[in-house]
């Protein structure tokens, strides 16, 4: 068994998972520390896995607005009951009436 690579199966495309028979891993195409046995594997990964990527930050876009959807929501629950923190200077509903102290 040769030990160059070739048949140890070391050299096993990152995309389609084949073997690239006649190829060491390091005659292999390289990108971004993956190994692909052809220039089409190479491309259909990376698009994969930019779709991917767009997906979570739309994933993250959309959480970020439901999280300020729920804020919004609090604050005006909290002006119908009263509890507005800015509407009262920023005192969090404490009154700091300096005859108090006195």
């Amino acid at each position: 068994s040769p030990v160059d690579g070739v048949h140890n199966h070391n050299n096993t495309c990152d995309y389609c998972q084949k073997i690239a028979w006649g190829k060491t891993r390091s005659e292999m195409y390289q990108r971004a520390g993956h190994f692909y046995c052809s220039t089409d594997c190479t491309r259909r990964h990376h698009q994969e896995m930019e779709a991917q990527e767009e997906e979570v930050d739309g994933n993250i876009d959309q959480g970020l607005e439901a999280l300020m959807r729920q804020k919004q929501q609090r604050q005006k629950e909290k002006q119908l009951r009263g509890e507005d923190d800015t509407a009262n200077n920023g005192t969090n509903g404490v009154n700091y009436n300096r005859k108090q102290f006195f």
